[in-house]
């Protein structure tokens, strides 16, 4: 089952891995890929903007989560 779930800490090592590569960055934003200040960054907004009001927040990023009865396995964001 596919599922969104909301960014956390602990999604530091997910994120940095998809976003160092070239062919999946090439199509986000300016095309660069991030280095580890950069998803501190990103993910540090996302938990602000979590802790806000629907009224107040701007936008929603979540993880992709591939989950079975075993695991979960981040997929996306």
């Amino acid at each position: 089952m596919i599922i969104l779930e909301n960014i956390t800490e602990d999604d530091f090592g997910d994120i940095l891995s998809m976003t160092k590569k070239k062919s999946i960055m090439k199509f986000i934003g300016d095309g660069n890929i991030w280095n580890k200040e950069k998803v501190e960054k990103f993910i540090n907004y996302n938990l602000e903007e979590q802790t806000q009001n629907k009224n107040q927040r701007k936008n929603y990023y979540y993880k992709i989560v591939f989950s079975d009865d075993d695991e979960k396995v981040f997929i996306g964001i």
